[in-house]
């Protein structure tokens, strides 16, 4: 019987060590329900200077800084990854010889047949030339977009004078190529605003003015000014009565990107609806339209900075900011953003905000 256990160790110790040397790129190691290391590849090591004698037996925290230690941030990982089955990571984290590095990867919950937890396993690689690369982008954007933002509000300044110039003179034909100038010179405010707004984010500078207000009101005087577009008819039906607690200038910002890619992704359905219904204590608010829906590949995705669903024939290009704006909004209001969509059906885009008392 001993034997017959040993040999099945010794095939379990063999299995685990194929795991952990034969995942490229990945430095790979193993748990225990506590967080403990116990299992050590040769990737692990080359990435944070531990040989596995000088490793196993101590808690991954001694990967994180001091700060995230002090934040817990070590045992929330693990209790996320408990809870849902596996929680993705990204951050700095720390070699033997004290360096930082920026590392991305995951660790997944182990358990046992009888679903008990038994430990986790951890994925993670060197990311540091990508996350200097995204740092260097986002700061040569910033800039771009602060040089950028006078010479546009001035040029959409310009070409709204001389459209009520030539209103006035009934210039139809010159009104019409102007009509194009200040369409298009409102899309580069549009995303000048945008990168100012994600480099303020991704800054720590983005701040809210909360206060109470008709979100019923907003939502029909944003739905009109869409509607000058002149290519969708937007209906808003409005099932609530008070008003809601939060940052009225961007919850109208969540409204035009939602709306704006509402249109953008339904060039042949003219018709987007924005429901706003009680959900308890909260407003819950949803912009639906019957346009090419997003696939389940894309939908991993749709609230990432910089990503576009694939777009048919037809439709405007966009920058991929307003969906991650959209997110980093609502979440600093502390509420929840989330969609349903189903490819060739439309999508439906939900938040929700606070009531006020």
């Amino acid at each position: 019987m001993r034997n017959q256990k040993g040999a099945a160790a010794n095939d379990s110790s063999k299995h685990w060590k194929a795991l952990l040397e034969n995942i490229a790129e990945y430095a790979t190691s193993v748990l225990d329900s506590n967080g403990h290391v116990y299992k050590w590849s040769s990737m692990a090591r080359s990435l944070t200077g531990f040989t596995a004698k000088e490793i196993i037996g101590k808690h991954y925290s001694i990967f994180y800084s001091k700060k995230d230690i002090e934040k817990r941030l070590p045992q929330k990982i693990l209790s996320t990854a408990a809870r849902r089955g596996l929680c993705e990571t990204e951050g700095l984290r720390v070699r033997k010889d004290g360096t930082l590095y920026w590392t991305s990867g995951m660790i997944v919950a182990i358990r046992d047949k009888n679903k008990e937890l038994y430990g986790y396993a951890r994925f993670s690689r060197d990311a540091t030339r990508e996350h200097e690369a995204r740092r260097q982008r986002d700061e040569f954007l910033s800039i771009a977009a602060h040089e950028l933002k006078t010479p546009v509000t001035t040029l959409n300044l310009y070409a709204q004078l001389l459209k009520d110039r030539m209103l006035l003179s009934r210039d139809k034909e010159n009104l019409s190529m102007l009509q194009d100038i200040e369409d298009q010179s409102m899309r580069l405010v549009k995303l000048v605003n945008d990168l100012l707004t994600v480099s303020a984010i991704q800054a720590g500078r983005f701040a809210l003015r909360q206060g109470e207000f008709d979100i019923c009101a907003l939502s029909a005087k944003t739905a009109k000014v869409m509607q000058k577009s002149g290519t969708h008819e937007i209906k808003v039906k409005c099932e609530i009565k008070g008003k809601v607690r939060g940052d009225p200038d961007r919850i109208e910002e969540v409204l035009v990107n939602l709306l704006s890619n509402a249109m953008k992704y339904s060039p042949r359905e003219r018709r987007i609806l924005v429901h706003i219904t009680r959900r308890g204590r909260k407003a819950l608010l949803a912009v639906t339209d019957r346009g090419q829906g997003i696939t389940k590949q894309e939908q991993k995705s749709i609230f990432k900075r910089y990503f576009q669903a694939a777009r048919k024939r037809g439709s405007a290009a966009g920058f991929g900011l307003g969906l991650y704006i959209s997110a980093e909004i609502i979440k600093r209001h502390r509420q929840k953003i989330w969609f349903n969509s189903a490819p060739g059906k439309g999508s439906t885009f939900y938040f929700t905000l606070d009531l006020a008392k």
